[in-house]
């Protein structure tokens, strides 16, 4: 089963560091993330973390997918105000039995 978070970080970077470090849902859906306003509007999401990121530089949303989704499985969009995943059901386990 796919679990997903919602989380409002306030546009707080600890808030988002806090998120990231602890969650164990495969995917989190994150409004008002931290801006890097120094990164061009990045937001936070480092190398070691165990999520690939989708997001739009300024937006006003992010979801995270964890690296255990293969990423062939998966296909991402982004726009200011919204982000979306769209989940191959071949190879990922969401075939109806």
């Amino acid at each position: 089963m796919l679990k997903v978070k919602l989380w409002n970080t306030q546009g707080s970077k600890e808030n988002q560091q806090v998120l990231l470090e602890t969650a164990k849902e495969q995917m989190l859906a994150v409004q008002e993330p931290w801006l890097n306003r120094q990164a061009q509007l990045a937001t936070y999401c480092p190398a070691k973390a165990q999520f690939h990121c989708i997001f739009k530089p300024g937006g006003r949303a992010a979801l995270y997918v964890h690296k255990s989704i293969p990423i062939q499985y998966w296909d991402a969009k982004a726009e200011e105000d919204w982000c979306s995943i769209t989940l191959a059901k071949e190879g990922f386990g969401l075939e109806r039995t």
